[in-house]
């Protein structure tokens, strides 16, 4: 089993939600990551290979995004934060 991938994991409604914020910022998944303070294939592991990103890696993403934290942490499977 590659490193990252969790077989537990549901990532069909993260893929959807990041290839919907990637088309609606008209950003390359390249991009995305660079911007979100990742490495450039952050984005194109958690999309086309089924990665499953770690909790840092979504809340950079979600700042990125402009995005509430917490949706992007209950699609890859993590509890709410609570503020």
């Amino acid at each position: 089993m590659p490193e990252g991938y969790d077989e537990g994991y549901d990532r069909t409604g993260l893929i959807q939600a990041l290839e919907e914020l990637l088309a609606e910022r008209n950003e390359s998944m390249r991009e995305a990551s660079l911007g979100a303070g990742l490495d450039h294939g952050a984005i194109r592991r958690y999309v086309r290979y089924g990665r499953r990103p770690t909790r840092d890696s979504l809340l950079l993403l979600a700042d990125h995004f402009e995005v509430n934290p917490n949706d992007l942490l209950e699609l890859a499977g993590y509890e709410r934060m609570y503020f």
